[in-house]
């Protein structure tokens, strides 16, 4: 299966920072879609705040 990876930060993290969360999110999807034998097309990574999908430029890109 052909899939893409959405990786969203919207806040500090209490004792990470964005980058190790993103990270942290990113090695455990990858390892998820190894073992699922997922194809991982392409990987969108994001830091932002915002309940409306409309702020959130790279995950539109993705629903395009």
């Amino acid at each position: 299966m052909k899939v893409c990876i959405y990786l969203r930060k919207s806040r500090a993290g209490e004792n990470m920072s964005v980058e190790e969360v993103l990270s942290r999110h990113k090695t455990t999807l990858l390892a998820y879609s190894k073992k699922y034998n997922y194809n991982v097309l392409d990987i969108k990574e994001e830091v932002v705040s915002g309940e409306s999908i409309a702020r959130r430029p790279k995950m539109l890109q993705l629903l395009k």
